[in-house]
C-alpha cells in the first residue's frame, strides 16, 4: 500500500458520478477518433 495513504483516508466516504453518453455521442466520438488516426497514418 502507498505509505501516503493512511487509515484516515480510508474511512472517509466517497462520492462516485457516472456519466452515460447517448448512442448519438459514442457515433460522433468514434467518428472522430477514426478521423484523427486516419489522419495521423496519412
Amino acid at each position: 500500500m502507498n505509505p501516503k495513504l493512511t487509515a484516515e483516508h480510508l474511512e472517509r466516504e466517497a462520492i462516485v458520478s457516472i456519466r452515460q453518453s447517448t448512442p448519438n455521442q459514442v457515433r460522433r466520438a468514434n467518428g472522430c477518433n477514426m478521423h484523427s488516426r486516419i489522419g495521423r497514418v496519412s
